[in-house]
Order: C-alpha cells, then sequence, then structure tokens
C-alpha cells in the first residue's frame, strides 16, 4: 500500500474513532453497564506469524515474521448484569510486510498491509459492579489472516482470544489483549498455511 493509501486508512481510523466516540458520550448516560454495549480500543501491538504456501505436499514458500502492529478492539452486544457482559467481538493486529507485487509489465517490492485477527462471541467479568474494576475478557471464534487492500481471498480457521482490563473511570479502560489463530486456505493445486499470536495495549471507550 502506498503512502497515500496509508495516509487515507490512518485518516479513515481517526475518523471512526472519533464519531464512535461522540456515539457513546451520546448514550452513555446512567452509567450502569447493565443493556446495551458499544465499544471500540486502539492501540500499539505486536503480531508473530509464519506461513507456508504446499503444493501437492511440496514447499513452495514459508515466511516468519514478527512486527510492530496497530490493534483495534471492537465489541457489540449485551450485558444481563453490571458485572457480566456477552457481545461479539473483533481483535485485530494491523501490520506492514514485503511483498513482491507482478503487474503486466514489472515486478517490484512493496511494503502491504496485513491484518490477523479474531472475531466471534466474548465474555467480560467486571470484578466490581461500578468503575473503577479490573476485569477479564475470553472469547473465540475464527481466525482470519487477511491483506485487505489487495482484494486477495481471507485465510480462515478457529482462533482464540483474552484480556485483562481496568476500568480506570466509566466508560474508560486500558486493556491487555492476545489473540491467537492458525488460518489456512486452499486454491487448488496450492493450500496456504498460517499461524500467529498477537498481543496489543488498547485505550478503550465503552458505551453503556
Amino acid at each position: 500500500m502506498n503512502k497515500k493509501r496509508r495516509s487515507q486508512a490512518a485518516l479513515v481510523v481517526i475518523i471512526l474513532c472519533f464519531v464512535l466516540t461522540m456515539a457513546v458520550n451520546g448514550f452513555a448516560f446512567d452509567k450502569e453497564r447493565k443493556g446495551f454495549i458499544l465499544g471500540f480500543g486502539l492501540g500499539p501491538g505486536f503480531s508473530s506469524y509464519s506461513q507456508s504456501i504446499d503444493s501437492v505436499s511440496v514447499g513452495i514458500d514459508s515466511e516468519d515474521l514478527s512486527k510492530v502492529a496497530l490493534l483495534t478492539n471492537f465489541k457489540i452486544g449485551y450485558a444481563p448484569t453490571n458485572q457480566i457482559m456477552v457481545y461479539w467481538m473483533s481483535k485485530v493486529n494491523w501490520f506492514g510486510r514485503e511483498d513482491t507485487v507482478q503487474t503486466t509489465t514489472s515486478t517490484r517490492e512493496e511494503t502491504i498491509t496485513a491484518a490477523n485477527g479474531v472475531g466471534g462471541l466474548g465474555i467480560t467479568y467486571f470484578f466490581r459492579p461500578k468503575a473503577p474494576s479490573l476485569y477479564l475478557t475470553a472469547g473465540g471464534g475464527f481466525a482470519v489472516r487477511s491483506e485487505p487492500f489487495r482484494g486477495t481471498d481471507s485465510w480462515m480457521s478457529l482462533g482464540l482470544a483474552g484480556a485483562i482490563g481496568w476500568e480506570f473511570k466509566p466508560n474508560w479502560g486500558l486493556e491487555l489483549s492476545a489473540i491467537w489463530g492458525e488460518p489456512t486456505h486452499e486454491d487448488a493445486p496450492y493450500e496456504y498455511q498460517a499461524n500467529f499470536l498477537g498481543v496489543g495495549l488498547s485505550i478503550n471507550v465503552l458505551g453503556y
């Protein structure tokens, strides 16, 4: 992804954060966690992964990388009590990697944006019914390895996620997250496999 596209992507993230913050401030009026919830988090992360491409059990290419990443953390769902939340979650590490880009006239090395993430059902338990409070999160569903700005197929499989957080004031918290997955993809005669482990520290805004 070139500098112009990276700048556009960064602008979209900033605007999204601003809009979600305004939306959260708009409906977070009673400071009771029970009820509908909507949250978004952003912060630094780290992603370590390996991937391979095989054809008829013969290795064609492999790669092992550890990269600084940008973690995004999204959730939407419902809290049946002030200490338990159940929701749809999406935790994604975004990072750049070098890849060979082929066109009809040339072949060149280019930095592209890749994403490793886990989406699915998440559950959070708060140790206290009101902030400030520590909380634990566990979840799982599917793991995805993708290059979203290239239009290529995503690799998918099962994935897990967990986190420990500190809601230091109503609607605001710090969260240390971990994600793991082994996404795969088949496009005969090729088989694609990856294994990733990601961590990240995000500041989260949670509307309730």
